[in-house]
């Protein structure tokens, strides 16, 4: 998928290109239309899925509507620019298709930022459920502290993005686990919840650094499912 600026950028551009073309419409040729077209489609298949037949069905052509009152932008555009017999009626209908291609394509604009972070969320999540599936493989094969430390991973990664969503500034020049849990306790978690990954991030440490005793399976198990609570619910 392209980049969120890039994509921006290429509304923006097309949007433009497309009232230029509607205020000029008569002149244009298929070559420069189809150009426009294209590159507007491609948009709309990342951002509008909803609104692609509609994109589509504006140009697509009518079965036996050559010079009836289903003619449209395909029919327009079969014809040598120089050359194109239909009339007043036909152009008036071609010309609102066009428009209203333009105006879905400019709609993209305003659903841009929400449905990419949508989509960020979706593969953000899939990454964890992965990170997660990896952590009960290793409780099977009886790496326990492997395990640990893969759902810590998930733990840590899942609190810093919810201080990213909230614009917390965690302390320190390279926040840990305790210190993006101890910026969001107040303002987001609640006092059950910070005690819930404190505990959570005990069992974490033990499975990381304690060398004295081993984490048991029990312990690490609950740590693996406290983690998939916690990025299902806290945002």
């Amino acid at each position: 998928m392209p980049s969120r600026d890039a994509l921006e950028k290429e509304i923006i551009s097309l949007g433009k290109h497309g009232d230029y073309l509607v205020g000029c419409f008569s002149d244009i040729g298929a070559e420069t239309y189809n150009g426009w077209y294209t590159r507007a489609l491609h948009v709309v298949q990342i951002l509008l899925p909803d609104r692609l037949e509609d994109f589509r069905s504006l140009y697509r052509p009518v079965k036996g509507a050559k010079h009836g009152p289903d003619y449209t932008l395909y029919d327009y555009f079969s014809e040598p620019a120089d050359s194109r017999s239909c009339g007043i009626a036909q152009l008036s209908a071609v010309l609102g298709q066009f428009t209203q291609q333009v105006a879905i394509l400019k709609s993209a604009g305003s659903r841009l930022h929400s449905i990419l972070d949508k989509f960020a969320a979706v593969l953000k999540d899939e990454v964890f459920e992965s990170e997660l599936l990896s952590a009960r493989a290793f409780v099977k094969i009886k790496q326990l502290r492997a395990a640990g430390a893969v759902a810590g991973v998930v733990l840590e990664k899942h609190l810093s993005e919810v201080c990213k969503n909230h614009k917390i500034k965690p302390l320190g020049l390279k926040p840990t686990l305790n210190d993006y849990s101890q910026a969001l306790k107040d303002p987001v978690l609640g006092l059950e919840t910070w005690k819930k990954i404190e505990y959570l991030s005990s069992i974490r440490n033990l499975c990381c650094h304690a060398k004295d005793r081993e984490p048991s399976k029990d312990q690490v198990e609950e740590l693996i499912s406290g983690v998939e609570k916690i990025t299902l619910t806290v945002f």
